[in-house]
């Protein structure tokens, strides 16, 4: 009798630990989704709701928009992607999108600060950022739609 108790109390004690390892991984993966989506909805903050009309008598300098998070929320285990596949996707043309606009950004910049650019070719371009930076906001609002509201943007922002 006294081994039939030993032997359950190894068991439960066994089955305690696992719990407890599972419960531990399960509130440490929700911590960490629930920082990088908060992390994210701060970062979007970045990307304005309107982008400036050209003007040629002015330099245009844009910032490139970059998102510290993204590559987190896409790659690591934060999201599901048989709940969240919708939202998943959206990233992926947000990702697409950001990439292109910082690639115009890029050369727009570099070209004004080391090289010259025709007022032609310069609009052509500006033209093209603007084009992109219209497409990144309406993924933006389309993702803004999918990130789940009971997470706060970090900073309470």
């Amino acid at each position: 009798m006294e081994v039939v108790g030993s032997v359950s109390l190894v068991v439960l004690g066994a089955i305690l630990g696992f719990v407890a390892t599972k419960l531990s991984s399960w509130q440490e993966s929700r911590s960490r989704r629930n920082l990088l989506i908060g992390m994210f909805k701060y970062e979007l903050r970045r990307v304005k709701n309107e982008f400036p009309t050209y003007d040629e008598s002015l330099v245009f300098h844009r910032d490139t928009l970059r998102f510290a998070s993204i590559e987190k929320l896409i790659e690591g285990n934060c999201l599901s992607y048989k709940r969240e596949g919708k939202l998943i996707q959206e990233l992926l043309f947000f990702r697409i999108a950001v990439a292109r606009y910082n690639d115009f950004v890029s050369v727009s910049n570099y070209t004004q600060n080391c090289g010259s650019m025709s007022n032609e070719a310069h609009r052509e371009v500006f033209n093209i950022i603007a084009d992109y930076h219209l497409l990144v906001r309406e993924i933006k609002a389309r993702i803004t739609l999918l990130l789940p509201n009971e997470i706060p943007e970090v900073g309470g922002l």
